[in-house]
């Protein structure tokens, strides 16, 4: 009888271990998040800024040969920063005008005026070539302090009212 009750205290006991729960103290520290949205900007500027003109030089005139004047190129970079949540691919644009009889300016690669994508947390930034070109039979040398080329970097914002 001896033998038999301490073996089955011995089987109680092993089994109470098995059986036992063990509670776990656990502490928690939790943080807020606050997350400050930031801005989109955008600049543009002239690629090589010591260049401030561009020189047409009728003496290129090749009247032979029926030749006009050569075209002159130029180049811009724009620059895109999106600090902000918001995907704004489509809402930047470049273009070019010109003023001044015969002047005209465009882009050498057709789909530069397009910046495609500016994601949210993303900066963009390119070169731009432009290719201007003179009709030296509309050229009015009367009014040459009113020929020019712009370039502007176009911020085509949603506002809603």
């Amino acid at each position: 009888m001896k033998k038999t009750l301490l073996a089955s205290t011995a089987i109680l006991a092993l089994s109470a271990i098995g059986f036992t729960n063990t509670a776990h103290a656990t502490e928690e520290s939790t943080k807020a998040v606050n997350v400050q949205e930031g801005r989109v900007s955008g600049s543009l500027a002239l690629t090589n800024p010591d260049v401030t003109s561009v020189d047409f030089d009728f003496a290129q005139i090749d009247f032979e040969n029926e030749k006009p004047l050569n075209p002159e190129t130029f180049s811009v970079t724009y620059d895109i920063q999106n600090r902000t949540f918001a995907n704004i691919a489509g809402r930047f644009t470049i273009a070019v005008s010109t003023e001044g009889s015969g002047l005209n300016a465009d882009f050498v690669n057709e789909g530069d005026s397009n910046i495609s994508e500016t994601n949210s947390g993303t900066k963009n930034t390119g070169d731009v070539t432009i290719e201007a070109t003179l009709d030296p039979t509309l050229y009015n040398d009367e009014q040459k302090e009113l020929y020019k080329i712009t370039v502007s970097l176009i911020d085509s914002t949603t506002v809603t009212p």
